[in-house]
């Protein structure tokens, strides 16, 4: 699973008001490129070029991209979760950890209950989840019907049995960028040494189930 160079580009306003930037914006928006390919097309253009506004936003946004795609190791981060504690990605070297950024939509509730029951099955086994989503739910299910609130799917969304994270709290904004959690649900599964083995969003659970089934269900 790759992103493409455009999918990590978030303001082409920007890119396009710099003339100097359209020929290489043009270029890398216009393909489905790796990490690799993106660096090494960059390193064709002139230096002008590369230290443009542009190719200063460019070098961020490679950063992105090395740090969710897959076969490359995610920086080290630290978040605070819904408890008030500090949670490392380092806290889970040595397991496999399944990043999981969710939220209110159909592709959440369809995956929601298949990911609880990887946990279930892989917890001791050596997996964690690691849930991300904007806010505490229930804000966001004030004003909805009491027969909605109750709704198996809903209820399995308040019941996690793992840690969960809150990206709009006070100093968790960073993980949306750096992760690029650019819609829900998203699924990244990380290796027991760290390097990014599946991403992608609902139809990456096969590959995420298939990788576990595998490397976890003969131990």
């Amino acid at each position: 699973i790759t992103c493409s160079c455009g999918e990590v580009f978030e303001s082409e306003d920007d890119f396009n008001s710099h003339k100097e930037s359209n020929s290489i914006s043009y270029e890398l928006k216009h393909i489905d490129a790796t990490y690799k390919d993106v660096k090494e097309r960059l390193a064709q253009f002139t230096p002008e070029v590369q230290n443009s506004y542009f190719g200063q936003i460019l070098d961020k946004q490679l950063l992105v991209l090395k740090n969710i795609e897959v076969g490359f190791a995610p920086a080290e981060f630290t978040v605070t979760d819904k408890d008030g504690r500090k949670v490392s990605l380092s806290d889970y070297k040595g397991k496999y950890v399944l990043i999981y950024h969710w939220g209110l939509c159909p592709g959440t509730f369809w995956v929601n209950p298949k990911i609880t029951d990887l946990y279930q099955k892989y917890h001791e086994k050596g997996l964690e989840v690691l849930g991300f989503t904007r806010d505490d739910l229930l804000k966001s299910l004030q004003g909805s019907s009491e027969e909605f609130k109750k709704d198996e799917r809903v209820q399995g969304l308040l019941s996690h049995p793992w840690t969960t994270v809150y990206t709009e709290d006070e100093g968790n904004g960073f993980i949306v960028k750096d992760l690029y959690f650019s819609g829900v649900p998203i699924l990244m599964l990380i290796s027991p040494d760290g390097i990014t083995l599946a991403r992608g969003y609902t139809k990456a659970y096969e590959e995420v189930k298939n990788l576990l089934d595998r490397n976890l269900g003969n131990k």
